[in-house]
């Protein structure tokens, strides 16, 4: 029998829409049986990661924790990708033998196929469970400390589960940069720059003396202070060229960034 062309337009729209009923069918199925996160929000081949370290020792100003709240959170919008955990560390004279996140969680997607997902509830979700604490944790108040083992901590991070993946992107450190954790060690007592560097191994002995990287992103956001001597900005900024030294790969790098303000010292 010959079929007019109306029935073939019929024929047609029959086949397309039984085409993305079954195409509905099995995305739904997939969403429904597809691999669901962790409590922290990561599924468990998670390998990327960023890491951000605060080192409020000293007390800051409102425009340097501004800032250092939308430099952290442009990073995260910007370069960190869907899964990717995002860590939060502080460094203060706690940190030494209880170096512990203070947030640790995998970005979410942040929105959704509005075809097939609840967009609103995924935009929700992100902005609950991700983006809201996380910005809360960055523009907390600055505490204070007596001690700032800045070297410490970074070393030890570098051999931690959150850094020692094969993945680990990015490290931001926003910190004045000056090292002290007496007796061992202070930047405040460094009489020459050229001694530094050996006084800082010394320190070191029978310890790993400085972390080992790879193809990292390291970015050092530098929190100005007053009333340093020239000496003491010297032997500061020979440590951390020699202390960031041992990062391999086409992908390293070290870049020092200035924040606004700062109390003097």
């Amino acid at each position: 029998m010959k079929l007019s062309a109306r029935d073939k337009q019929g024929l047609a729209l029959i086949g397309a829409v039984s085409a993305a009923v079954i195409a509905l069918f099995v995305v739904n199925h997939q969403l429904q049986n597809r691999e669901k996160p962790g409590p922290d929000g990561c599924f468990d081949h998670t390998t990327r990661n960023t890491v951000v370290l605060l080192d409020y020792s000293d007390s800051i100003s409102r425009q340097t924790r501004d800032e250092i709240e939308a430099r952290a959170m442009e990073w995260v919008s910007d370069s960190v990708q869907e899964g990717e955990r995002v860590t939060v560390f502080t460094a203060s004279e706690e940190s030494i033998d209880s170096l512990h996140p203070i947030f640790t969680r995998c970005r979410p997607p942040a929105d959704g196929n509005a075809l097939i997902e609840d967009a609103r509830r995924i935009r929700v979700a992100f902005d609950t469970a991700f983006n809201r604490p996380l910005k809360s944790i960055l523009g907390a108040p600055a505490g204070s400390s007596n001690q700032s083992p800045l070297a410490q901590v970074l070393i030890d991070l570098s051999l931690s589960r959150f850094m020692r993946t094969t993945d680990t992107t990015a490290l931001l450190v926003f910190s004045d940069l000056l090292e002290h954790n007496p007796p061992r060690f202070s930047l405040y007592s460094c009489s020459a720059s050229d001694r530094v560097v050996p006084d800082f191994r010394l320190s070191r002995a029978g310890m790993q003396e400085r972390p080992r990287f790879r193809n990292l992103r390291v970015m050092l956001h530098i929190i100005p202070r007053g009333g340093l001597s020239a000496t003491t900005v010297k032997c500061r900024d020979a440590l951390w060229i020699w202390f960031f030294g041992d990062n391999q790969g086409t992908s390293a790098r070290l870049e020092p960034l200035y924040l606004p303000g700062g109390p003097t010292t």
